[in-house]
């Protein structure tokens, strides 16, 4: 790497990545993650925490859980829909341990980029976040 490139390297912006999940070891685990593969996390536990940070404030990746407590897998899709209406380049990666494929092609018409069934490695969500292409992680 010559000094330019490095310098070039060391000044990028680092991706900004709002995590939505109500499990707190989820949480920490993809903030971790995401961390060490370069990326500045903000953590919201709710969907109105989130819709909150997301009104005020763009992100380059949303990752958002399907199911949160207490809420239906329709009130988390409404997010995915709104989150894409006031941010369309923003690249979101829903999370979800529905395998239901009509739920999965809903978010991705929603406007997400990607679904990431949970227990698939970490390596895979990781790939979904930075991944031009619209798919689901699932086996």
């Amino acid at each position: 790497m010559t000094q330019a490139t490095a310098l070039h390297a060391a000044a990028a912006p680092q991706p900004e990545v709002l995590v939505v999940d109500d499990d707190q070891a989820t949480r920490d685990l993809l903030a971790t993650a995401l961390s060490l593969s370069g990326c500045r996390v903000t953590c919201a536990e709710e969907l109105e925490e989130a819709a909150a940070i997301l009104e005020y404030r763009g992100y380059d990746a949303l990752c958002v859980d399907l199911d949160l407590r207490g809420l239906s897998g329709l009130e988390g899709l409404e997010l995915v829909g709104q989150a894409h209406n006031r941010w369309p380049g923003l690249n979101i990666v829903v999370q979800t341990g529905n395998s239901d494929p009509d739920v999965h092609r809903a978010c991705l018409h929603l406007g997400a980029r990607a679904v990431f069934v949970k227990g698939q490695p970490l390596a895979s969500f990781l790939h979904l976040l930075q991944s031009p292409v619209k798919e689901v992680a699932s086996c």
